[in-house]
């Protein structure tokens, strides 16, 4: 049983004159019966909730805007190759690891790692870093950008870029 002057207050205790559903209103004394406590008042409790549920879906965007997580590249070649390539955290940059390959007998790429030292940039993506063609070894100036289509993955020599999207898997 809950403590009268925890749930009513010391100016609404029994003999003290005044009606206990006065003091908290029907909802709270009802609650108090049942051994529900809000600590926050009703009122707080539903702003309370109000506000959480506000921001709950920007909690889940900030996660879906992360390039983090197992991608699949584009098809190429004659063979229609293509890799699956784990973009993750590394320091203060992401980096992107070969986590498997398909249609190729090149399995010597897995664990090769393809992207390192991208950052986030001013438009929302992220650059700076450097990509490695699987295919032929080279490096080039990397920039990646979320897009309603995939993961947009560019690696330039001067005014040379070669562009893919890639496909989330997780």
């Amino acid at each position: 049983m809950l403590d009268a002057s925890l749930t009513r207050g010391p100016a609404a205790t029994p003999g003290a004159g005044a009606r206990p559903s006065a003091a908290l209103g029907r909802r709270s004394l009802t609650a108090a019966r049942r051994g529900i406590v809000f600590p926050l008042g009703g009122s707080m409790m539903r702003k309370l909730v109000v506000v959480l549920a506000l921001l709950a879906p920007l909690a889940g965007r900030a996660e879906a805007d992360s390039p983090v997580g197992l991608w699949r590249t584009e098809a190429v070649g004659p063979r229609k190759a293509y890799l699956d390539v784990r973009v993750a955290p590394c320091g203060d940059a992401l980096c992107g690891t070969v986590a498997a390959t398909h249609n190729t007998r090149r399995t010597d790429l897995v664990g090769q790692v393809l992207m390192t030292g991208m950052v986030p940039d001013d438009d929302g993506g992220w650059s700076g870093g450097t990509i490695v063609a699987p295919d032929t070894g080279k490096s080039y100036a990397g920039t990646m950008r979320l897009d309603a289509g995939g993961l947009r993955v560019q690696g330039c020599v001067a005014v040379l870029c070669r562009t893919q999207t890639w496909e989330r898997l997780n």
